[in-house]
């Protein structure tokens, strides 16, 4: 549910993150993890050994691009997807 309202709705970078932060917390309190627990662990396929949690702050983006489709200008892009300029900014380079 939280994952559909976060895709749909205009949200900050920052937010994004608090969330992640406030996702690892709470499985590191449900799991009984130690604090030292590497965040990779997380995030990690579970084929690999990790708990397979998606990472917000770089899968929302790109479900929202998918969500809205691509624009053909790219002003008209740039402007839509604010919160993918480091992106594009790194594909331009």
């Amino acid at each position: 549910m939280l994952y559909y309202e976060v895709i749909l709705t205009p949200c900050p970078d920052k937010f994004m993150n608090w969330l992640d932060r406030c996702t690892q917390g709470a499985l590191r309190s449900w799991l009984q993890l130690l604090k030292d627990t590497p965040t990779a662990f997380f995030h990690a396929e579970v084929t690999d050994g990790g708990l397979g949690v998606l990472l917000l702050s770089q899968t929302v983006p790109l479900k929202r691009l998918g969500k809205q489709g691509l624009s053909e200008d790219l002003v008209i892009f740039i402007h839509s997807f604010t919160c993918l300029r480091r992106f594009i900014y790194i594909w331009a380079a």
